[in-house]
């Protein structure tokens, strides 16, 4: 939606004095008097146009970022393994996109996948260091028959570019023209900060996971029911089987947990048989660049039926969620974590229940709200907060933001893995610690740009594949492409008190009758001058 004026949002400070100086105009306009504090807004956008033109101009940047995944177990080039793909939402908006906060959406689903992923791997930790029959009688995750894979995606909001960048190599592989010779998996030409993707393939995968916007639980707050439904995909029709069989494993493993945080035990159910589509979702990203002779199964998780709970869908409104919503956090989570393992092939183990009862034990609520406030409350303390979860750990040293809870994506830069700063170096090295022994590499990151838009690296500037074709018919465009302008340095507002008129009035007359008086006294003073002083 356009504007036709300019909006700045102002911090508590600035709120503040712009409340002062609004409230004497307002008092000032009441008596009839001058109006005399005005607002100066310096922002100039070097950008016009549409996205084709800024990029062919160097006048503006893509949006972006760098989505973060990772396995549960070790990578095998040569296996033909199938993947269990559990995905979430890193990024999230606003009108404002320094206040993108995203509580619900979708910190609340990111926090309850990775309580899923954390307790899964304590679980197969306990495996192996157990010699208890109880325990051998589970399948480990390098034992069940399919991989788990965990994707956090970047860009979602902003025509999902990190699921289909993402999509797109997965099934495309790289060639690397010019490997890194500083960092030994990190390509510079085409450019890649990880090529550990190249292990997988977009065909292994044959179910996908996503977990959303979760946070509205409840009957407290902004909560509708402790309904939580497990929509399923409709966008090919050969999926269909596959993803009923998802969609009913995910129910009958909810339903079979005796576990519950919360004083309301949630109701994992279907949505409307009508409906017919997903909520807002990674998902067909992955699906549209699979073969279309591939049965996937690929089912949403979610707090909604066929409209949101939640009024405040992608709004700065959106910056929290009550203390029995956090709770059911880590109930979600302890289902996800068993339709993770059932959905890997965790069924097949001798004793099913008992291992499923293994990993509910290994579910951590205490650090998964912590986790929920390191991303939506502590705004002041990144770094510390940061700390406070992953311990003294040296790699912490490479947050370069001390606020871990705006997940406006920003836009998308060519940099070294080091380099990578704020929530997503968090989720890597989060992630990193937890998995290094499990899988031997930790955590990867992936670029999350628009797959149509591509660098020019002798020209040294972005544009788009195609971009000729379509600059005169923007509508022929395979997505809608998201751009940033260049800013210049030194934007702000400015906040002054101008003279009223009657003032400035005053100043110009005096004016006027300082140079009148000026030039007649050089006037007359002149033969004077010129006869006491030679030039």
């Amino acid at each position: 939606q356009r504007y036709g004026f300019g909006i700045v949002v102002a911090d508590k400070q600035g709120s503040e004095e712009v409340y002062e100086k609004a409230k004497d105009n307002e008092q000032s306009a009441k008596n009839g008097d001058f109006q005399a504090f005005v607002a100066e807004f310096n922002y100039p956008m070097y950008a016009n146009g549409n996205s084709i033109d800024c990029l062919k101009r160097a006048t503006c940047l893509p949006v972006g970022g760098f989505s973060v995944w990772t396995t549960l177990d070790r990578l095998n080039a040569t296996s033909n393994r199938k993947v269990v793909l559990a995905t979430a939402m890193m990024d999230s908006s606003a009108l404002f996109h320094d206040m993108a906060v995203g509580a619900n959406f979708y910190q609340s689903g990111l926090v309850a996948l990775l309580g899923a992923v954390k307790a899964l791997n304590q679980f197969n930790s306990s495996l192996a260091s157990s010699s208890s029959s109880s325990s051998s009688s589970c399948l480990s995750l390098d034992q069940v028959e399919k991989k788990i894979m965990v994707a956090i995606l970047q860009g979602e909001q902003f025509g999902y570019v990190g699921s289909r960048r993402f999509a797109k190599d997965l099934k495309e592989g790289l060639q690397c023209e010019q490997p890194s010779h500083k960092y030994s998996d990190m390509c510079v030409r085409p450019y890649k900060p990880s090529t550990l993707f190249t292990n997988i393939n977009l065909t292994q995968i044959d179910s996908i996971i996503e977990v959303g916007a979760i946070g509205s639980i409840g009957n407290d707050g902004r909560g509708g029911g402790n309904d939580v439904f497990v929509h399923r995909s409709h966008l090919r029709s050969n999926d269909k089987i596959a993803s009923e069989n998802l969609q009913q494993l995910a129910l009958n493993l909810s339903s079979s947990s005796s576990s519950s945080s919360s004083s309301i035990p949630l109701n994992f159910t279907t949505p409307d048989a009508s409906l017919r589509s997903l909520p807002p979702s990674s998902i067909p990203s992955f699906l549209e660049m699979m073969p279309p002779s591939m049965d996937v199964g690929a089912i949403h998780i979610s707090d909604s039926n066929s409209s949101f709970k939640d009024p405040f869908f992608l709004s700065r409104y959106d910056t929290n969620i009550t203390a029995s919503q956090r709770l059911q956090l880590c109930d979600v989570a302890r289902s996800v974590a068993r339709l993770l393992y059932g959905a890997a092939g965790g069924g097949e183990s001798a004793n099913v229940s008992g291992c499923l009862e293994a990993i509910d034990s290994e579910v951590d609520c205490e650090h998964i709200i912590q986790l929920f406030d390191c991303f939506t409350q502590d705004q002041e303390n990144g770094r510390e907060c940061a700390k406070s979860i992953m311990g003294d750990d040296s790699s912490s040293s490479t947050f370069q933001s001390d606020d871990l809870t705006n997940h406006y994506t920003s836009v998308f830069l060519l940099v070294d893995p080091p380099r990578i700063g704020g929530f997503p170096a968090f989720l890597h090295s989060y992630l990193a610690k937890m998995l290094i022994e499990a899988n031997g590499f930790g955590a990867a990151y992936h670029d999350a740009v628009d797959p149509v838009i591509e660098f020019d690296y002798a020209k040294d500037k972005w544009y788009v594949r195609g971009g000729e074709a379509w600059s005169n018919n923007v509508s022929a465009i395979p997505s809608m492409i998201f751009t940033e302008s260049n800013w210049a340095f030194g934007i702000g507002t400015r906040l002054f008190r101008r003279e009223s008129p009657e003032t400035q009035l005053i100043m110009l007359t005096l004016g006027l009758v300082l140079t009148t008086l000026a030039g007649l006294g050089g006037f007359f003073a002149k033969p004077y001058i010129l006869q006491n002083f030679n030039t």
